[in-house]
């Protein structure tokens, strides 16, 4: 009976039990062996007997790929089943004229063969591309007389995402390109996320066009022209680079754009004349939120003097809300005259942030001059006028040099100020109990102040 009435069902109410009971995106990975044939008969049998009929009817079920393949073996021949190519092989054959999701997690010692038929396979679709995500981690690879793999966009494509490269050494670098070279305006009509690592180089022919491009995050060694891909992004809002190496003679350009919808900037680098080089090759008229990680080489404030240029620049020092500034540089290696240039500048700086709302700072730069700077004079309290960032709801400093009663001072003030400033993260290494500690503090926080550790 119950085998007769499920012949009754229509294949669009057989699709929705389908798609409710079995069909979510598939995720196959090398940590589970599966043998099919051994599997139980499956709680829905009645309705897997119109399989065929559901796909050819409802080809999205084919889709959304997730991959995760793993090898941590030392590869011997034959060793390497290809059995996941194949499966993707007719998982990709079930819906040949729809557009796929794609995500691909390739980790183990080596490069090995199967990673390569599954990179290839993909490549070979990529008209077909949606949403791609790739990221491809070998320990050790030989590269020798390697082909270089190419990802190229596609009208359909809508974000793309390459973290390509060794996990230890830059020199187990796969050779991979992303080619902009036909990137028109037809080309990218749908692009609206690119992401990209190190490892993976661009190639730039003509004038890219990425109209429609709406977050953009890039790890470079300035070997191209960064200011050519800004450029072909004139609707970006948010743009996150990262720069790895030392500079280079003749990197240094005097031309500069404009970004006119940026709300979000992060810049992560190793020496501060790439900080310096980024800042001022840009304006951002719309920008509310500004991030800077610097580690490595610092010479001469070129990080925090590129900052004051852009905020300046783009005319944004009322409309920024979110300042962060890091420096993962010892004390050690920054001379006592940089400590002096860099408390004036910190200071006009912050003077002009009006509506800045959550400020953070880490290392040299947050001192006993900049918090005590910060701190609401008592003829203030009742009001805003003269205080430096009087709207600052959160505030965070690690790895400083400040005097626990400076910075409790300066808490303390901003809360009887109006209490405005609703949470304060420290270094838990440099204020492990700074709450008990601080009488101030303490009736702060018992009145709604929140104190946390990071």
């Amino acid at each position: 009976m119950a085998h007769s009435s499920s012949q009754l069902l229509s294949d669009d109410l057989l699709y929705l039990i389908f798609a409710n009971v079995g069909a979510i995106p598939m995720s196959i990975g090398t940590f589970s062996q599966i043998d099919i044939q051994k599997m139980a008969p499956l709680n829905f049998s009645q309705v897997c007997r119109s399989w065929r009929t559901t796909v050819s009817l409802h080809p999205t079920l084919w889709t959304t790929i997730h991959i995760k393949y793993a090898h941590y073996g030392e590869l011997k021949d034959g060793a390497n089943a290809p059995a996941i190519s194949n499966f993707l092989g007719k998982w990709l054959q079930r819906s040949p004229y729809t557009l796929i999701e794609c995500h691909l997690d390739l980790y183990g010692y080596e490069f090995t063969p199967d990673f390569d038929s599954l990179l290839s396979l993909l490549l070979s679709e990529w008209c077909r591309w949606k949403n791609i995500d790739v990221r491809c981690h070998p320990r050790r690879m030989r590269t020798n007389d390697r082909d270089p793999i190419i990802f190229r966009c596609s009208p359909t494509l809508k974000s793309i995402r390459l973290e390509m490269g060794g996990i230890f050494n830059s020199q187990h670098n796969i050779p991979v390109f992303l080619d902009l070279a036909p990137c028109t305006t037809l080309v990218t009509s749908q692009l609206r996320g690119l992401n990209t690592s190190t490892a993976v180089k661009w190639l730039i022919h003509d004038s890219p066009s990425l109209p429609t491009l709406r977050e953009l995050r890039l790890s470079t060694d300035l070997g191209c022209d960064i200011l050519a891909v800004f450029s072909a992004c004139p609707k970006i809002t948010s743009l996150f680079v990262t720069v790895l190496g030392e500079p280079q003679t003749g990197e240094i350009q005097s031309r500069s754009i404009i970004l006119p919808r940026l709300t979000s900037l992060e810049i992560r680098s190793s020496h501060d004349l790439h900080t310096s080089h980024l800042l001022n090759s840009i304006s951002c008229p719309s920008l509310q939120k500004l991030s800077l990680n610097e580690s490595g080489i610092v010479t001469t404030l070129q990080g925090i003097r590129g900052i004051a240029s852009l905020l300046s620049r783009s005319n944004v020092n009322r409309l920024l809300c979110e300042l962060e500034i890091r420096y993962y540089v010892p004390m050690s290696r920054i001379k006592p005259d940089l400590h002096r240039e860099n408390t004036s500048l910190m200071m006009d700086m912050l003077r002009n942030l009006s509506g800045l709302k959550k400020l953070k700072l880490s290392g040299f730069i947050v001192n006993d001059d900049i918090v005590k700077f910060l701190t609401i004079r008592p003829d203030l309290s009742r009001g805003d006028a003269g205080a430096v960032c009087p709207l600052a709801k959160e505030m965070e400093f690690t790895f400083t040099n400040v005097k626990r009663e400076i910075i409790g001072a300066m808490i303390a003030s901003r809360w009887e100020a109006g209490k405005k400033l609703r949470s304060v993260a420290l270094n838990r290494v440099e204020f492990p109990d700074f709450a008990d500690e601080d009488e101030r503090v303490r009736s702060c926080s018992e009145e709604g102040l929140i104190l946390s550790k990071c």
